[in-house]
């Protein structure tokens, strides 16, 4: 009886195993930077940002040099995999720790984030301010459709 237990348990787990290795393929590679967990090494260059939306939006040549001085200037924000064009709306929350606590510190530290996450969107709608400059206002709701 253990026998068969312990083969039923040993076939689900080689299976699961098996589906979740052939879930990672079938990811873009353009994706894949978000389920890696090494520094991000595929981070998006301005170059390869600039790119994609001289294709996608088709984009001439005074547009793209606009662009890709602009996502130099935004390096740091684009090479986030989580960067998205249109920012997000803060959520006010009350911060708990793990273990039930709203000590100082913890307080000092959600608000650390908080800011940070305020810089990241005023980043995000200057940069978008700035896109909205270059580009035609077709091109601009094409691109604020895709994000």
């Amino acid at each position: 009886m253990k026998k068969t237990i312990l083969s039923f348990l040993a076939a689900g787990l080689l299976t699961a195993s098996g589906v979740s290795a052939g879930l990672y393929h079938h990811v873009p590679a353009g994706r894949r930077a978000v389920f890696q967990h090494d520094n991000n090494p595929a981070a998006l260059t301005p170059q390869q940002a600039t790119d994609n939306l001289v294709r996608e939006l088709a984009l001439d040549e005074k547009q793209a040099k606009k662009l890709l001085k602009l996502n130099q200037q935004y390096a740091d924000l684009i090479a986030n995999p989580r960067f998205k064009g249109r920012p997000q709306p803060v959520k006010e929350r009350k911060e708990t720790g793990v273990d039930g606590s709203t000590g100082a510190t913890q307080h000092a530290q959600s608000e650390e984030v908080r800011t940070h996450i305020r810089q990241q969107h005023e980043r995000r709608n200057a940069y978008n301010a700035a896109l909205k400059k270059i580009l035609t206002k077709e091109q601009y709701a094409k691109y604020t459709s895709h994000k």
